[in-house]
């Protein structure tokens, strides 16, 4: 009798587990979603062999992009603000969301030290009262062309015009 009612505590125990994990698995996007929209600027840094080479501020509250470069030796080489249209807010959002952003690891670093591409970024999200940042060398996150494509098809755009 008492092995019948530990088997049958052992299902119960596995069937919360297992329910726990689904809905984790669910809410997932969902969680993902609600994030995205509370983003209020986005800091996308690009360094070449740790010198900061190109900085974009995308600020969501103002509508408006900062594009910065940067020589090798750290000296000022450009500074420009963009208005950030709807349509190009909306676009980045879209793509912060597709690439899953606010799920992304703190830090993606190649394991191999043989060989890097030397490029370094950092990616700095405000929200209302905190900031995360996530940084990789020559290592990204499987979805970070999506946002990646996006935020410099933008950036390029502006600086056409």
């Amino acid at each position: 009798m008492n092995e019948k009612k530990q088997s049958r505590s052992t299902k119960i125990v596995v069937s919360i587990i297992v329910l726990l994990f689904v809905a984790f698995f669910a809410l997932r996007p969902l969680l993902c979603k609600a994030l995205v929209a509370d983003i209020h600027t986005l800091k996308w840094e690009f360094s070449g062999w740790g010198v900061i080479l190109k900085e974009c501020m995308f600020r969501f509250d103002d509508g408006l992009v900062e594009v910065t470069y940067f020589d090798y030796d750290e000296t000022l080489v450009s500074h420009t603000e963009y208005t950030f249209s709807e349509d190009q807010q909306k676009e980045l959002r879209e793509a912060c969301y597709a690439s899953r952003l606010p799920l992304w690891r703190g830090s993606y670093y190649d394991p191999n030290p043989g060989y890097t591409d030397g490029e370094v970024w950092i990616i700095t999200i405000g929200y209302d009262n905190r900031e995360r940042v996530i940084s990789g060398s020559s290592a990204y996150p499987r979805l970070y062309h999506t946002l990646y494509d996006t935020a410099k098809a933008i950036t390029d755009a502006m600086e056409a015009e």
